[in-house]
């Protein structure tokens, strides 16, 4: 894979403007900007630790990469197709405090079982450092969209922008595929 096949695959599976929805809840139950990017960070450290262990997790589990790739493309399709359709997350488990930066921030608005396997995948066809190189940059995203955000009612125009990335993230899925089945 291409490192800008991962920078798009990381930023659309991250998706920032679902992750701009779910901070739009309104009231007393909105979700803190600085409990967002204190989950950015648990997550990309976990992302880090998840891709230094790709190859472990592949040996371990007598998959070739190619073939983990493959699944993962089909988690991170089935999942996206899933955002097209509902972008907005239902009810979303809240603790307060900062506990909140695990539960609803990291887990599960940012660590989705697409970004789990996407993370092995790109650190087992490629190398650790570009994997965590494009989630980097995909978190980076994030952060920026959370903290220029503005309350603001254009819920449709978020929403909007939720499935076209989303949509991107099929593509990026079908990219992958295709890239995993031509390395076989």
């Amino acid at each position: 894979m291409s490192f800008g096949l991962l920078v798009l695959a990381f930023s659309t599976v991250v998706n920032p403007a679902r992750v701009r929805l779910a901070l739009r809840n309104g009231g007393d139950d909105t979700i803190a900007y600085s409990h967002v990017l204190a989950g950015v960070m648990l997550v990309f450290g976990a992302t880090v630790l998840v891709a230094a262990f790709a190859d472990t997790l592949t040996a371990a589990l007598h998959v070739s990469p190619e073939t983990f790739a493959l699944s993962a493309a089909a988690v991170i399709a089935v999942l996206a197709t899933r955002t097209v359709v509902f972008p907005n997350y239902r009810d979303l488990p809240r603790l307060r405090g900062w506990r909140a930066a695990l539960i609803p921030a990291a887990i599960p608005l940012l660590f989705t079982p697409a970004l789990f396997m996407l993370t092995i995948a790109a650190a087992s066809l490629e190398s650790t450092g570009e994997a965590v190189g494009a989630a980097a940059v995909a978190f980076l995203l994030v952060a920026v969209g959370v903290l220029t955000s503005r309350r603001t009612p254009w819920t449709v125009a978020v929403s909007t922008s939720a499935r076209l990335i989303a949509l991107g993230a099929v593509v990026a899925a079908v990219a992958i595929a295709f890239e995993a089945i031509y390395n076989v």
